[in-house]
């Protein structure tokens, strides 16, 4: 009979082990086990890789349509010189034409004033003419003073030979302006024609340059849009890398507490189940 009571208390004290063990494992693994979050670490670690991946996508994106919009902005400054080369030729071309038009008109305006002067020496030449046929008649009826007639008519001669003069050189003259008009208006009118298409051209790149332009401007401004667009994306995709990274950290932070908790636990619970296996040999060696 004792010795069947020794066994009862040793398979009792076994029991309260296992009972303690078993309880305090399951109490402390209940308490310092509840993690669950790895499958949050790898997801976010997922999500983060997968934004930098378009982060990289979209820097390089962005990399690219800036050197368009750097180019585009080469291309405009140069359409823009073009435009100006081909405003400054057309400038040229009708100050050209111009300045021979008014040559033109003042040879025209030279010559008309060398007419006038012409008749008016032509008219003065006639006058003399007449005053000389006049007093010639005098001198054939009056038979007195034909010195003095004689004189009167030397000196209306002479100022008619110098009257004639004039008349001759400024014929000289005046064919010289007349050839220089002539040359004038013939160089007008060989160039006129090349003028005109010249002109036209001119006016054809200019505004085919206004068209390169207008079309730049506004390839420019949708790129310049485009940039924005990106940058703002790209900012917040890196907020959102940020946050996902804080995130990421976090929960391994909450992990790595985890697993220190998990750890002291399963030590608790070592030194518990050595610590009830102690009792018990006590325990046994007394009812022994």
């Amino acid at each position: 009979m004792k010795k069947s009571n020794k066994k009862i208390k040793k398979s009792l004290i076994s029991l309260a082990a296992l009972i303690v063990i078993g309880t305090g494992g399951y109490s402390l693994a209940n308490t310092f086990l509840v993690w669950g979050g790895e499958d949050d670490v790898e997801s976010i670690y997922d999500s983060v890789k997968h934004l930098d991946k378009i982060l990289t996508s979209k820097s390089s994106k962005l990399t690219k349509t800036q050197e368009e919009v750097d180019q585009l902005t080469n291309n405009l400054t140069s359409a823009e010189k073009d435009r100006s080369e081909a405003a400054e030729k057309v400038n040229l071309i009708e100050q050209e034409k111009i300045e021979l038009t008014e040559q033109l008109n003042q040879r025209e305006t030279q010559v008309k004033a060398l007419e006038n002067e012409r008749e008016e020496l032509i008219t003065a030449s006639d006058e003399l003419e007449h005053q000389l046929s006049e007093l010639k008649k005098d001198k054939a009826t009056n038979t007195q003073n034909k010195e003095v007639m004689q004189q009167k008519i030397n000196e209306l001669q002479h100022a008619l030979d110098l009257k004639t003069q004039e008349v001759r050189e400024r014929d000289v003259i005046l064919d010289q302006k007349l050839l220089k008009q002539q040359e004038l208006e013939k160089r007008l009118a060989e160039e006129s024609e090349t003028y005109k298409k010249e002109l036209a051209r001119a006016q054809e790149a200019f505004e085919e340059y206004d068209q390169i332009i207008a079309s730049l401007e506004e390839e420019l401004a949708n790129k310049k849009g485009e940039v924005n667009d990106m940058a703002s994306q790209l900012t917040d995709l890196k907020n959102e890398k940020i946050n996902l990274t804080e995130k990421y950290n976090q929960l391994n932070n909450d992990k790595s507490d985890t697993d220190q908790k998990l750890e002291k636990a399963l030590k608790d619970v070592s030194d518990l189940e050595t610590y009830v296996k102690s009792i018990e040999e006590k325990h046994n060696d007394q009812i022994e």
